[in-house]
Formats: structure tokens, sequence, C-alpha cells
């Protein structure tokens, strides 16, 4: 309703399947194969686990996938048993990470409760600085949690709703460097899963992958317009 659960619902990037006919395997012993080839190639910040999604309605059957995740970017990687065939299927995406206007109404909101408690505390002058002094300090590590190599308190911060899209957009950053890694991560994972389902039946995955994204000044516009009026009036 208000655009938060968008963040919790995989926007599609790319996607590739292939089907070997007559063939068996293990899905476990392919998963375990990816988990491997990640730790070999010492693909950095990814989290690995294993989720299941249902074929169809509540009662259906689930369909386990092995999910590779590096911030708000994902590998959905199944494999399993078609009649007689076996298929591997490979999906890319991104969780949206933007800010909303009710958000920075509900920052706005607890900042100001925060700093009507240190005023009541302290009294409004030195309320006021010492409630200043505490978000400078607040805000200073958040933006260093990356520099500092904290980089799984990162991960959780990144999906706290409110806060998690606040740190994304003001105190995460984006760099050059941030943007290379990201195409680093998809080249690196895609060619490590493809490399994998040949090895496991011969097949190689046709089709080039393709890394997309929303890019993070997408979350920015509103801010952009802001800077853009405050400069106009300058």
């Amino acid at each position: 309703m208000f655009g938060i659960w968008n963040r919790k619902r995989l926007k599609a990037g790319s996607q590739w399947s292939v089907l070997v006919s007559d063939f068996d395997t293990s899905t476990s012993a392919f998963y375990d194969l990816i988990r491997k080839a990640i730790e070999e190639k010492r693909v950095p910040d990814v989290e690995i686990s294993e989720i299941e999604f249902r074929e169809g309605g509540l009662l259906s059957a689930r369909r386990r996938y092995l999910r590779l995740r590096r911030e708000y970017h994902v590998f959905d990687i199944c494999s399993a048993p078609y009649g007689t065939s076996w298929f591997f299927s490979c999906r890319f995406g991104e969780y949206p990470m933007s800010l909303r206007y009710w958000e920075v109404a509900v920052i706005l909101a607890v900042a100001f409760a925060l700093l009507s408690v240190h005023a009541a505390v302290f009294g409004w002058l030195w309320g006021s600085f010492v409630f200043a002094l505490n978000a400078a300090s607040f805000l200073f590590l958040l933006n260093s949690l990356v520099a500092t190599g904290l980089f799984r308190l990162d991960a959780v911060i990144m999906r706290i709703p409110v806060l998690g899209a606040f740190y994304e957009v003001f105190l995460r950053g984006d760099s050059y460097h941030r943007g290379d890694t990201r195409t680093m991560y998809f080249s690196t994972v895609d060619r490590i899963i493809r490399n994998a389902v040949e090895a496991t039946c011969g097949v190689r995955p046709e089709g080039a992958g393709e890394f997309r994204e929303e890019p993070n000044v997408v979350g920015r516009a509103w801010w952009s317009k802001v800077r853009e009026a405050l400069s106009s009036i300058g």
C-alpha cells in the first residue's frame, strides 16, 4: 500500500534456462558445486542460502532454490527434474531501493522525537547540542561501515525498513568502484553457474547474460529536484 512491500519483491533483470533430455542428477550436488566454486573464486560479500518457492497456490509443491545475494542483487538458481529430463534455471534480479516521501516524514518525526527527549533531559540549548553531536556520530558510523569492513552489519541495515532506504540513498553512496564491483559480481557468478551446469551434464547454457539494474539515482530523484531548486535560487 505504501510501497514498502515493493522492496520484498525481486525485480527480475535477466534469466536463462536449459533442459537436458533423458538425464538425471542431484539437486544438492549441483548446489554444492556452485558453493565450492564461489569459495574457490573467493567472491566477496556473497550470502548463500537455500529457499523454497511454491509451484503455484498454497497447497502446491515446493521447489528448492539456491540463492546468492550481494547487497540488493540476487541470483536464484534451480536444478530439478522435469519428467524424464532435468532442467537448470538462473534468474538474476534486484530488490528495488528508493526513499519515499512518507519515509522521509517518518525519519523527520523520529528525529524530532529524539530532539524532544534530549531537550527534556538537558534543556533546549544543551539538548540541541547533544542531539546534534549524537546524530553526527551516528551518521558518521553508518557512513563508515563499508570502509571499516563491517559488511554483515551493512547488509543488516540495508534490510531494515525506512532506515535501510535512508542509509542506501544518503549515507552509503555510490561510486565507480561499487558499480564495477556489481558488474564483476554478476559476470563472475553467472560464469560459475554456467560452468557448473556444463560440468554436471555436458551442456553449456546459451544466451549471453545481461546485467541490468535500477540505478540509485532513481531513489534520489526527489532529492535531485530539491538540489536543482536550491542551486537555481543561488
